[in-house]
């Protein structure tokens, strides 16, 4: 009798299980916790420094039913590197799992109504001496809706300081990222950001959570990028001027 059935039965049964096995996301590696209400992370020749970072409950009606995991074990973690670096506020749990940083479940009878969670912090980009100076900022935020609820709900706004031409500030949810670019080249900017839950009704069985916030520059190119790139298309040209030549 063959043995090749059994086997196949086998690789599907393997496979079926390590495909309903969802594996919790980890802490990125590099991550500080913030001390207190401060975190600084150097990432990439960029020193981040989070200050006055707070958790509050802006809440004015009752919420039976809400459910908040609470703005503890905050951590600024490094993002994306190269021309357009970036960092990420997170939360993770004792084993170092990322968990949200503010969650709502609104499961039970009656709903959620008048709710409002913060998360505010001060962050500071400053690029190192001779390091090109950063052009523009961006922001994005990371978490889940229910299907069909708001997903304005999650979200929030920042102001920007020495960030020429970008006044206004940005405004981000689940539903859309923001980003500026500066009028002016900036090696330190400053971004005062309040983000989190927002809540004005949200129907029995909603769930939101919010995740993460990342904040992101551009990098001016450098002087000799730009010079080496310059030099490469002219003598592609003279190549493909002598190649016709020839």
């Amino acid at each position: 009798m063959s043995r090749l059935p059994w086997l196949l039965a086998l690789v599907v049964l393997l496979a079926a299980g390590s495909a309903g096995t969802a594996s919790a996301q980890s802490l990125q590696s590099g991550a500080v916790p913030f001390v207190g209400a401060d975190a600084t992370l150097i990432w990439d020749g960029i020193t981040f420094s989070a200050s006055n970072m707070s958790c509050s409950d802006g809440s004015t009606g009752s919420k039976p039913n809400v459910i908040l995991t609470p703005c503890a074990s905050i951590y600024l973690a490094p993002g994306s590197g190269g021309h357009d670096p970036s960092v990420i506020i997170e939360a993770a749990n004792l084993s170092g799992q990322l968990v949200p940083i503010d969650s709502i479940d609104c499961t039970t009878t009656g709903g959620c109504t008048n709710a409002h969670y913060d998360l505010m912090v001060d962050l500071t980009a400053t690029t190192a001496m001779g390091q090109a100076p950063l052009t523009a900022a961006s922001v994005t935020v990371a978490g889940s809706a229910t299907p069909g609820s708001f997903a304005g709900n999650v979200g929030g706004n920042e102001t920007l300081t020495d960030a020429p031409g970008c006044t206004g500030g940005l405004q981000a949810s689940l539903a859309m990222s923001a980003s500026c670019t500066f009028t002016s080249p900036s090696s330190s900017v400053n971004a005062q950001k309040n983000f989190g839950l927002t809540v004005m009704g949200l129907p029995q069985g909603d769930q939101l959570a919010f995740n993460s916030v990342t904040e992101g520059f551009t990098l001016a190119p450098e002087p000799g990028s730009t010079a080496s790139l310059v030099v490469g298309v002219i003598g592609l040209l003279v190549a493909r001027r002598k190649k016709r030549r020839v």
